[in-house]
């Protein structure tokens, strides 16, 4: 549940804020990352 509030959360960002996609989505890239390696 934790994960899909905050995949909203990064969505919201990506939304309100489209000058920072790429940071946004690095960071969430990373996020993917470290879930997938626990």
């Amino acid at each position: 549940m934790r994960h899909a509030v905050l995949h909203q959360d990064m969505v919201l960002k990506l939304m309100n804020a489209p000058c920072s996609r790429y940071k946004l989505y690095k960071s969430y890239a990373n996020f993917i990352f470290i879930i997938k390696n626990k």
